[in-house]
């Protein structure tokens, strides 16, 4: 890679303009869910405000705090991720149990069959 062309990547990357409030609005209410604006300016020690002004795009957010913003974001989708991986795979092994069980038979037998009485 030449000099030229890791200088153009370092200015793209440079260029960026921080969280639109479209892609924060998407990704807060898909972490957080529908109340994320009080949610997050708890977490984040703002007031709830701030945090609506951000999310209308009226105040740009501080990069300090957006790479903070996002690392708890981040943080909780894997906690949340983790929690529906597992009920998935619970939710999957019950359904391959009752499969299992659907195949067999139905009632076993509690005793022989004794035979017909021939002499009475």
């Amino acid at each position: 890679m030449s000099p030229a062309d890791s200088y153009a990547k370092l200015k793209r990357i440079g260029d960026y303009d921080g969280l639109s409030p479209r892609l924060l609005n998407m990704i807060a209410n898909a972490v957080l869910g529908k109340f994320w604006k009080m949610e997050l300016s708890r977490q984040l020690w703002l007031h709830h405000q701030t945090v609506r002004r951000w999310a209308v795009g009226q105040r740009q957010i501080p990069p300090e705090i957006e790479r903070h913003m996002l690392a708890l974001l981040l943080n909780r989708a894997r906690q949340t991720h983790f929690l529906v991986r597992t009920a998935y795979r619970r939710a999957q092994a019950a359904h391959r149990a009752k499969q299992e069980l659907a195949k067999l038979r139905q009632y076993k037998r509690l005793s022989q069959p004794v035979p017909p009485r021939t002499e009475f």
